[in-house]
């Protein structure tokens, strides 16, 4: 299913979760790029992580996002996402 550019970078940014799990390494990374099947199979769950965070919020009885399309929830998304990094480099610099 082809999508906007908004909801292809939300689904990249699952990409590494999904790539190499809380408690994996290195090995994961390289089994990501050597592995075609393994590959696929995070491809498919990170799309599938962006659909369903897409979807929760559109479940929420008080969604303030209701009429906005799902290119504009994953953009808002994704301001979201960056503003939690920003504030995370803050904390260290």
């Amino acid at each position: 299913m082809p999508y906007g550019p908004n909801m292809t970078r939300l689904i990249a940014s699952f990409i590494p979760i999904n790539a190499i799990p809380r408690g994996g390494g290195l090995k994961d990374g390289i089994k990501f790029f050597s592995d075609p099947v393994y590959r696929q199979s995070v491809m498919d769950k990170s799309e599938a992580d962006a659909l369903e965070s897409i979807r929760v919020i559109h479940s929420a009885i008080d969604d303030p996002y209701k009429d906005y399309d799902d290119e504009v929830i994953a953009g808002i998304l994704l301001d979201k996402i960056q503003e939690r990094k920003n504030k995370q480099r803050m904390k260290y610099d």
